[in-house]
């Protein structure tokens, strides 16, 4: 049996939309979402679109932003977010070497 999956959001469009509701139950997804009023819940993904925006995809010129560079750049943000940009909140480390430092010590 497939491995179910969660999508969680605010009570936006995936909450209401019928043929996203079909998609989650045909595909082993739950669909959840944050309690009414509770920001935190979401802010450490607004945090990460605020630094993608900001870092990254604000710096590419407007009439350059095709699909194609758009995922191009996406691609190259991903790679730096993971692997090269260190956070103040992981004690100054990437989020890959917190996640092995977790996976070490878990052990």
């Amino acid at each position: 049996m497939q491995e179910l999956a969660v999508v969680n959001s605010d009570y936006g469009k995936p909450h209401v939309c019928k043929t996203a509701q079909e998609w989650a139950k045909n595909n082993n997804v739950l669909l959840s979402a944050d309690k009414v009023g509770q920001t935190s819940y979401n802010q450490p993904i607004e945090n990460f679109w605020a630094i993608l925006k900001t870092e990254w995809l604000n710096k590419i010129p407007y009439n350059e932003r095709s699909l194609e560079r758009v995922q191009r750049e996406l691609d190259l943000f991903n790679d730096y977010y993971l692997n090269k940009r260190r956070q103040k909140k992981l004690n100054y480390l990437t989020p890959k070497e917190f996640l092995e430092l977790y996976n070490s010590n878990k052990k």
